[in-house]
């Protein structure tokens, strides 16, 4: 008894270890379009074809992975030079968040500000007075 519960043991051991290695041995399959719009299907990816777009292609022919086409120096500059307009960007927003924090816990409310832009004006043109009643009395 102990002999047939051993002796399928091992063949069932046997049976799986025969069906997984096919999983295991199962080539990548990849999938990518040239210039001319041929479709091209295979496990490897020849070197002159290595700069086009591909997908890595599972067992049922679902795209598991996107491999990106080859960037020319021009778009890999232009890449740059976006990510630096990028990070300019980001550096005139916080600069603007920190300009309109301190507007707010300076102004309490919009008629606050208003208030305080008419004062201003008020002052400069009462300066603007001065300094013409001065520029008469000089000449």
């Amino acid at each position: 008894m102990q002999v047939r519960i051993f002796r399928a043991a091992i063949i069932i051991a046997c049976l799986l270890c025969l069906f997984g290695s096919q999983t295991l041995f199962a080539k990548k399959m990849y999938r990518w379009v040239d210039d001319h719009g041929n479709t091209f299907f295979s496990d490897l990816v020849p070197p002159e074809q290595s700069q086009y777009r591909r997908d890595l292609l599972s067992k049922s022919g679902r795209v598991i992975e996107v491999t990106e086409k080859a960037k020319t120096k021009i778009q890999l500059e232009q890449e740059k030079r976006l990510e630096e307009l990028r990070k300019e960007e980001e550096k005139l927003i916080s600069n603007q968040r920190l300009h309109d924090k301190a507007l707010l816990s300076t102004f309490h409310s919009k008629e606050d500000l208003l208030m305080a832009l008419k004062i201003k004006l008020q002052v400069l043109g009462k300066q603007k007075l001065i300094l013409e009643g001065n520029l008469t009395r000089l000449t």
